[in-house]
C-alpha cells in the first residue's frame, strides 16, 4: 500500500507534535527542580560558624567541652557540674526539636516531589492519549477521504463506461445507416 504525500506529512506533524511535549514537559520539570534546589544549601556546606551567635547558642556545641565552656572543664563542684549536664540535656532536646522540624520538612519537600512527579507522568499520560487520539481521527478521516475518492472515482468509470457503450451503440448504428444509404444509393445508381 502506498501512502500519500499528504499521509506521510501528518505522521510527520503528529510525530513532531509528540516530540515537541515530551521536550517541553522535560524543560518545564527540571524548570521546577532547579526552582526548588535553588534555595537548597546541602549538609556538607553549612558549618556551625557560620551560624549568627544568637543561633549558635541554641545549638549544643560539637567540639570538645573545654572550646565550649572552659570554666567547666576545671570546675569539680558538683552543682556546676549538674547544671552543665541539665545546659546539655536542654540543649539535646532543643536538637531533638529541630531534627523533627527539618525532618517534617524534609517529607514535606519529599511529598511535593512526589507529588509534582506523579503530576508530570498524568500530563503526560494525557499528552499522549490526546496525541493518539488526534492520529487516530486523522487516520480515521485519511481513511473516509480514501473511500469518498475510490467511490467518486468508481462512479466516474461507470460513467465512463456508460457514455462509452452509448457512443459505441450510436457508432454501430450509425455505421449501419451509412452502409444502408450506401446500398441505396448504389442501387440507384445501377
Amino acid at each position: 500500500m502506498r501512502y500519500s504525500s499528504f499521509s506521510i506529512f501528518l505522521n510527520f506533524i503528529l510525530v513532531f507534535f509528540i516530540v515537541a511535549g515530551s521536550v517541553y514537559i522535560y524543560k518545564k520539570q527540571k524548570t521546577e527542580e532547579t526552582r526548588i534546589l535553588k534555595n537548597y544549601i546541602a549538609k556538607k556546606d553549612i558549618k556551625f560558624s557560620d551560624l549568627s551567635k544568637k543561633e549558635q547558642r541554641n545549638y549544643l556545641y560539637i567540639g570538645s567541652p573545654d572550646e565550649y565552656d572552659p570554666d567547666v572543664a576545671d570546675s569539680s563542684d558538683e552543682n556546676t557540674s549538674q547544671r552543665y549536664i541539665q545546659e546539655l540535656k536542654n540543649k539535646l532536646v532543643v536538637v531533638q526539636e529541630d531534627n523533627l522540624r527539618l525532618s517534617d520538612e524534609k517529607d514535606k519537600i519529599s511529598k511535593l516531589l512526589a507529588d509534582m512527579k506523579l503530576e508530570l507522568i498524568k500530563q503526560k499520560k494525557l499528552l499522549l492519549a490526546q496525541n493518539i487520539e488526534q492520529m487516530d481521527e486523522t487516520e480515521q478521516q485519511h481513511y473516509k477521504n480514501i473511500s469518498e475518492l475510490r467511490k467518486r472515482i468508481n462512479d466516474l468509470q461507470r460513467e465512463n463506461i456508460d457514455l462509452l457503450q452509448n457512443d459505441n451503440e450510436r457508432i454501430i448504428s450509425l455505421q449501419n445507416e451509412i452502409k444502408i444509404l450506401k446500398q441505396k444509393l448504389k442501387g440507384k445508381q445501377k
